[in-house]
């Protein structure tokens, strides 16, 4: 009787664990289950765009905006060169005064110069008067060649040839060249909707020392404005000083009173360190660069 009462409470001992594993497993399993579905819906949920991501990067692109680009834009832009509001007959004036002074200082500068050198506006030097509409942009064109032939003197040019301007009165479309055709352009130096700068381009041609060319180069570096040099060309030309094509300021006052010229030194009597230095003619072709004015929002 006692061992049919101990092999009951065994049995039922059993079942009851029996019983309790089973819950336990199904327990597991279902957890089992339920993580398993969390994984499927992770790797399976698109986590872009994530709202929080999303106005991060807004704020980063404001931030560079403001602080970047259009600080910088406004930096540049600051050393533009600004058109002048000038009628024509003003700009006669403005042209005529500006073309002297840069003759005389390169003749201050013993640099050789045609005494009529136009700098690129010979059409504007006679009777012809330029379109009420072509005169800001005239101005600036006058400014900048101004400034990059000052540069060419201040280094030591031994002659200027020829300035190439862009031209745009009375120009339809586009022509601009790159290489060795005429500089024409309808659109020149005006900025289109959307565009963020414009490059006025020029082209001068001159004679002049190695020095002289490696300053003009630092010269140009040290523009306010951004210029760029696009191309130089050049090959030898002559060895040593050639004789002035035009009367430098002052030099009427200087001949020898006998009237007899200065004797003219051998090329071996203007060597220089390293051998003679050659005179070399010179062509380049530059862009300078006008900036957009920054819109605030």
């Amino acid at each position: 009787m006692a061992l049919g009462v101990v092999t009951l409470i065994a049995v039922i001992g059993g079942v009851f664990l029996v019983i309790a594993g089973q819950n336990e497993f199904r327990q597991k399993q279902s957890d089992t289950e339920a993580s398993r579905n969390d994984v499927i819906r992770f790797y399976g949920k698109n986590p872009f765009p994530s709202k929080g991501n999303t106005d991060i990067e807004v704020q980063n692109a404001q931030l560079i905006e403001s602080v970047g680009y259009r600080g910088l834009n406004d930096l540049l832009r600051a050393h533009d060169i600004q058109p002048m509001e000038l009628t024509p007959g003003r700009f006669k004036d403005f042209l005529s005064s500006t073309l002297k002074l840069m003759r005389e200082y390169a003749s201050e500068r013993q640099i050789q110069v045609d005494p009529e050198f136009p700098f690129g506006f010979g059409q504007y030097t006679g009777t012809e008067i330029p379109r009420p509409q072509d005169v800001p942009r005239l101005t600036q064109q006058l400014q900048i060649v101004s400034n990059i032939c000052m540069t060419l003197f201040d280094a030591g040019i031994t002659e200027l040839e020829s300035v190439e301007r862009e031209r745009f009165e009375g120009v339809e479309g586009s022509a601009s060249s790159a290489g060795g055709g005429a500089l024409i352009n309808a659109a020149a130096g005006m900025l289109q909707k959307g565009q963020l700068f414009v490059p006025w381009r020029f082209r001068v041609s001159f004679n002049a020392k190695e020095g002289a060319i490696l300053g003009s180069l630092n010269g140009f570096n040290r523009e306010a404005v951004l210029l760029k040099v696009n191309s130089v060309s050049t090959r030898s030309l002559s060895m040593g000083v050639s004789p002035p094509k035009y009367p430098f300021v002052g030099q009427e006052k200087s001949q020898p009173a006998d009237g007899k010229q200065p004797e003219r030194l051998s090329p071996n009597e203007r060597l220089v360190s390293g051998g003679v230095e050659p005179i070399l003619p010179v062509r380049m072709d530059l862009s300078v660069y006008q900036f957009a004015e920054t819109q605030t929002r």
